[in-house]
């Protein structure tokens, strides 16, 4: 299950090199809106997320794999507790 994680996320961090502004077009059409961040209600404050992301691909990487993929950084996925 970790692999197939860790695949993900540096398919990932792969997007977010050569396609960021596709990306970037998720986070805000889409993404945001899981944490209640609606681009049309609070432009101004989607419009700065997404410039600090645009800059910051790290942070960006991390953002997008916990919105993703329901994961933080430092989370590690117990095989057993997958399976109960």
């Amino acid at each position: 299950q970790n692999e197939v994680l860790h695949g993900e996320i540096t398919l990932e961090r792969r997007h977010i090199q050569y396609f960021r502004e596709s990306e970037l077009e998720e986070l805000r059409g889409h993404l945001l809106n899981i944490i209640g961040i609606c681009s049309t209600e609070q432009q101004q404050l989607s419009d700065q997320l997404v410039d600090y992301y645009k800059h910051n691909p790290e942070a960006m990487l991390k953002v997008m794999t916990a919105l993703e993929f329901g994961v933080v950084d430092d989370e590690v996925r117990s095989p057993v507790k997958a399976g109960a």
